[in-house]
């Protein structure tokens, strides 16, 4: 009897052993990422930040794609003012997705509406449209800056598209990115 019990004790090992490799690539969010996804970072010759011109020390950054699993994110609608210690603080609106994963906190803005004239809550909306039901969020953005405060450390983003098992946002193809 001590022998059966002691073999299904290494088959159920065994097996369980077998499943945890198999499910290796669910728990690794980039497999959504195609090679012409992957491409279109790797292509870049051109940065998408940098510090304005005469600013030392001078900085680029390009973009690259960040995946996160659907449940480990929120889309916000945010307001802020730029300055706010300034009597003159501009007031900006932006769609953002919050991530908050193991290896950090991190804030992945769409470009303030205040500079490209578009509607964030329409955006939003569209983010959320492509994200809904999905199991995994790919953001192809760059980084800006890490945000290091008393009540809070995060890495702030600025997104240039999304990619779900739904397809892209913006809609346009990738080369126009």
């Amino acid at each position: 009897m001590n022998r059966v019990v002691r073999s299904i004790g290494r088959t159920i090992g065994v097996l369980l052993l077998a499943l945890s490799t198999l499910s290796s690539d669910w728990e690794n969010p980039d497999w959504l990422l195609t090679d012409d996804d992957l491409r279109l970072e790797e292509g870049q010759t051109k940065s998408a930040l940098s510090s304005p011109i005469g600013e030392t020390p001078a900085w680029e950054s390009y973009n690259e794609w960040r995946c996160f699993f659907a449940e480990d994110i929120s889309m916000q609608f945010l307001e802020y003012t730029w300055k706010p210690e300034t009597q003159t603080g501009s007031k900006g609106q932006s769609a953002a997705i919050i991530a908050s994963t193991n290896d950090g906190d991190f804030e992945f803005d769409y470009e303030d509406s205040h500079f490209t004239g578009e509607d964030p809550k329409v955006i939003l909306s569209e983010w959320k449209d492509l994200s809904e039901g999905e199991r995994v969020v790919c953001i192809y953005a760059a980084y800006l800056e890490t945000i290091d405060t008393p009540e809070e450390v995060f890495e702030s983003w600025i997104v240039t598209g999304i990619k779900t098992s739904k397809g892209y946002w913006p809609k346009k193809s990738l080369s126009e990115w």
